[in-house]
């Protein structure tokens, strides 16, 4: 092989270097890099606030300020319900790694005060800087840079009742004042004979309850987070969207100077 080709062989073997995996980033990847973003409420859980403060979101991740600790929190995200590969479902309660709004705490840094902004020496990231004796951040300290906004919290999920399905809790307590009778609910899932409470798990938000008092002479009046007043004799239906910590009581009245029937 002569000198010539000698050369142009080992500017072959420069310019096949270039393309390999060790090439800078060209204007083909800036176009493709994901930015932060305005983090979607529906991640963040209602029962924790009714905003996510000073949120930042990238890709499957965010960082917000927690309303009670003021701390900055990390957090992942993957399907709702599920094990820590974010495929498995065989988990309930407090076994899933990912909850009932998808999210898992990755870390919970220093207290008040603390703030997730846009950092000037890079845009690409979630800038943030813990408070109290934490003092850690990144990728720079806070001064005066511009702070992301807060986010309403639109999650109503609380709980992972087993295979990957996300729920909420439903609490109806009935009383016999005078009467008694049965309530129902639609779906399926209330079915409280008499005075007493329960809970349950819903997998749908709209619910309806319908109480029957027993006797021509009684009545059901549903209270709390669903209100509605029966005629005597007849039943009665009360429709509600479930959300947290919602709580229902049905009461069983009869006719003043009646006398209704509380047990068989």
């Amino acid at each position: 092989m002569g000198a010539g080709a000698g050369v142009v062989r080992a500017v072959m073997l420069v310019l096949v270097g270039c393309a390999g995996p060790n090439r800078g980033v060209d204007e083909r990847d800036l176009s493709s890099t994901a930015l932060p973003s305005i983090c979607e409420g529906n991640r963040f859980p209602m029962t924790a606030g009714p905003v996510a403060r000073n949120c930042c979101e990238l890709r499957n991740e965010t960082w917000h300020i927690g309303a009670a600790s003021g701390a900055v929190i990390h957090r992942v995200y993957n399907l709702p319900c599920s094990e820590a590969d974010g495929l498995g479902t065989n988990c309930a309660g407090t076994g899933c790694y990912y909850g009932p709004c998808g999210a898992h705490n990755v870390s919970v840094t220093g207290g008040t005060p603390s703030y997730v902004f846009k950092p000037a020496s890079n845009p690409t990231v979630c800038g943030w800087q813990a408070g109290g004796t934490s003092g850690a951040y990144d990728p720079e300290p806070y001064t005066d840079q511009e702070l992301w906004p807060d986010v309403p919290s639109t999650c109503p999920w609380t709980a992972c009742p087993g295979g990957g399905i996300r729920a909420v809790m439903l609490q109806v307590t009935a009383v016999a004042s005078g009467a008694t009778g049965k309530v129902e609910s639609v779906p399926e899932g209330i079915d409280l004979e008499g005075a007493g409470s329960v809970t349950t798990p819903f997998v749908e938000l709209n619910v309806e309850l319908i109480a029957r008092a027993r006797g021509h002479d009684a009545r059901a009046v549903f209270s709390g987070d669903c209100s509605a007043t029966g005629g005597f004799g007849e039943p009665v239906a009360c429709s509600l969207t479930l959300g947290p910590n919602k709580t229902v009581t049905v009461t069983y009245e009869c006719q003043p100077g009646l006398t209704c029937r509380l047990a068989d």
